[in-house]
């Protein structure tokens, strides 16, 4: 017995909408006024200058919000906390949606905010020599899981095409 798992998504709902309504429908889901179905692997927002700006700047700095947040949260019920655990969770969601270069932004982040907060002495910019040898393996591990990610998503892109072409 096989089982099929099928993923819905925005971009196949809206190929469905186009397919049952009118083959003629164009969708205006992207700013230069092509349809969807045209550029299936990415999302109309993601398209756009202002996703594109999203996911350069404003992701990355929003997922360092939210380690940050979850480490304090989380802290209180656990008996250690490595904190650059929920900060490669910020670099991997920045990886996925974003690309190599936003997730290179979000681990600098990340390692100043790790510094500053994480530290000792905490509140403050000191480094010593033997804390660079662990921001530096943070830097490799992160750029290592964002590199992976992001070469998952370029070679992904284009199955993606072929399948939906399929159809």
């Amino acid at each position: 017995m096989s089982h099929k798992v099928w993923m819905l998504t925005e971009i196949d709902i809206a190929i469905t909408v186009k397919k049952l309504y009118s083959p003629h429908l164009r969708l205006p889901f992207l700013t230069d006024g092509s349809c969807m179905s045209e550029v299936p692997w990415r999302t109309p927002f993601i398209e756009s200058q202002e996703g594109k700006f999203f996911t350069r700047y404003i992701l990355p700095i929003v997922s360092v919000v939210i380690a940050l947040q979850t480490n304090w949260v989380v802290a209180p019920f656990l008996s250690f906390l490595p904190p650059f655990l929920t900060f490669l969770a910020a670099v991997m969601v920045t990886a996925w949606y974003g690309g190599f270069p936003p997730a290179v932004f979000v681990t600098v982040l990340s390692a100043i905010v790790i510094d500053f907060y994480f530290i000792p002495p905490l509140y403050s910019f000191n480094l010593k020599p033997f804390d660079l040898g662990t921001f530096g393996f943070f830097a490799v591990e992160a750029m290592t899981m964002a590199y992976c990610i992001d070469y998952l998503q370029r070679t992904r892109r284009p199955s993606v095409i072929s399948v939906r072409a399929a159809r």
